[in-house]
């Protein structure tokens, strides 16, 4: 079942409640001004630490964006949001760079994983071996994405130094499907599951109920009432997973190949079912086998000691696509059929993310379209940052909506609730 919105809430804090007392004091004056004292010099020395003993190109560029901050002067506030920007830089230059950092961490991290399960900022130690990726287990059991309180909160939430987010995806996925439709292109949603709804034995049993996020729904009823064709295949895949079929890569945030392969089917049959495509006689696709063996993306978030992985490297089965001419699979702008989409296209179909290539979502919908599709994908980037590569390719002349009759719009359903939409003007 769906968990409603109407899940309880905590009581809001009043100011007159008990609960904002601040406890009575502890130990002295004195004692109190030595901690804080101790404190401060201690995160003194950290830092000098850290840049002492790493790279001092941290620093170089720390000078470079302060210098480049302090000749705003003409716009005070500007001049607060860059200086506060090259803070932030400066830290994570630091953290990456730090040789303290880099023989610490792995051995920390190793012992958290081995004798509490506990993950880190990106990763959650599940059962059995499986790890996930922290903000989609946050997407699943959340609150909706589309509740008032959650929208303001995220609106309010964002850096000092960047441009508030936009939260509510609809605006951002109506207004694309708008400018589509002046085009007489169809826009079709594609939503990309979060593992822990799919396999959510991974934290336990507890959660087995929890299909989707409470605004799922809701979202999939006003996207269709606008005319947005929505395909969601979590019911498939989790009857598949219930069938005793492994959907995800257990160390990686992505889905199986056999996942792939099953949406890339379904998708396929819809739009050949729902829209008329221009006859002709389709590539000669072939599909070859090949076997991949490694570890993934939330593996290397951990980054434990190489001489102690842990965790056993994973095999996986891929089907590469080829045409008759045994050459992979390769988008065709001049094709009907526009799959846009981030690494949940990309994994598999490209090398650098470590499981193979030409096996992608892409190309099995090519497969079993028995025609030829046109791929734009950005890793992290369904929200907005495809969009505005399509805009840019619309801009240099590339063409790229001509003879366009569908884009499929792949979207990772966690960024539902922590992407920023912006909507973007595609030209034309």
């Amino acid at each position: 079942m769906t968990v409603s919105d109407d899940r309880p809430r905590s009581e809001p804090l009043r100011g007159d409640d008990r609960r904002l007392e601040r406890p009575a004091a502890q130990g002295s004056r004195a004692v109190q001004l030595a901690l804080v004292v101790s404190m401060a010099l201690g995160i003194l020395a950290m830092s000098l630490a850290r840049t002492l003993t790493g790279s001092w190109e941290p620093v170089a560029t720390f000078l470079a964006d302060g210098a480049h901050a302090a000749s705003e002067v003409s716009d005070p506030a500007a001049a607060n949001r860059s200086m506060l920007a090259a803070m932030r830089r400066f830290e994570d230059a630091l953290d990456d760079t730090s040789p303290l950092r880099a023989a610490i961490l792995p051995t920390v991290q190793w012992a958290s994983v081995a004798l509490g399960g506990v993950g880190n900022a990106t990763t959650v130690v599940g059962d059995d071996d499986w790890l996930l990726l922290r903000p989609g287990v946050d997407h699943l059991l959340g609150r909706g994405f589309l509740d008032a309180g959650e929208l303001m909160r995220r609106t309010r939430g964002g850096e000092a130094f960047e441009p508030a987010p936009h939260p509510d995806p609809r605006p951002a996925i109506l207004d694309t499907a708008r400018q589509l439709a002046q085009r007489d292109i169809e826009l079709w949603v594609l939503f990309a599951p979060t593992k822990a709804a799919i396999h959510p034995e991974a934290l336990g049993a507890a959660i087995d109920e929890v299909a989707a996020n409470p605004s799922t729904a809701r979202l999939a009823e006003e996207l269709q009432r606008a005319g947005v064709v929505v395909v969601d295949p979590s019911p498939m895949l989790r009857t598949m997973a219930r069938a005793g079929e492994q959907l995800f890569l257990r160390t990686d945030s992505h889905w199986s190949p056999r996942a792939v392969d099953a949406v890339a089917r379904v998708a396929a049959a819809a739009i050949e079912e729902r829209v008329r495509l221009s006859p002709g006689d389709g590539p000669l696709w072939r599909r070859r086998a090949r076997v991949e063996v490694g570890r993934g993306d939330l593996f290397a978030a951990l980054r434990l000691p190489e001489r102690r992985p842990m965790l056993p490297r994973e095999e996986v089965e891929i089907l590469q696509v080829l045409d008759g001419r045994d050459r992979f699979w390769a988008p065709d702008p001049s094709a009907e059929v526009l799959l846009l989409g981030d690494s949940f296209t990309n994994v598999f179909a490209e090398s650098r993310l470590g499981w193979g290539e030409a096996a992608g979502l892409a190309e099995q919908m090519s497969f079993h379209l028995g025609r030829p599709l046109d791929r734009l994908a950005v890793d992290d980037g369904s929200a907005t940052e495809v969009r505005r590569r399509l805009a840019a390719l619309e801009r240099d002349g590339a063409g790229r909506l001509d003879r366009k009759r569908v884009i499929v719009w792949q979207i990772a359903v966690r960024e539902l609730s922590f992407g920023d939409w912006r909507t973007v003007d595609l030209g034309g």
